[in-house]
């Protein structure tokens, strides 16, 4: 019973890691895991056969969509009305 306890811990864990690279990649774009991924020699996510791996790729994705947002609401443009450019009057 207790081996199929920890498999199911990490099954768990597998899950949460998969959702928060999911997120992540939404934010950061494709093009930050092939980079990530890359960096680590492996060329799918296929390739991925641990939870410290999964983890390590998870949270470089995070650092990057973090820095992303912050780099967004320091620029200059942020904090300048809507031009209106691009947008249809009524």
């Amino acid at each position: 019973m207790w081996r199929y306890c920890e498999s199911y811990t990490h099954i768990q864990g597998a899950e949460r890691g998969l959702q928060r690279l999911e997120a992540a990649v939404g934010v950061t774009g494709p093009e930050a895991l092939a980079r990530i991924l890359d960096s680590l020699k492996l060329d799918s996510m296929k390739k991925i056969d641990n939870l410290k791996t999964l983890k390590e790729i998870v949270l470089r994705l995070e650092q990057i969509a973090a820095e992303g947002k912050r780099s967004v609401r320091n620029s200059p443009l942020a904090d300048q009305p809507d031009s209106g450019v691009g947008h249809s009057i009524p």
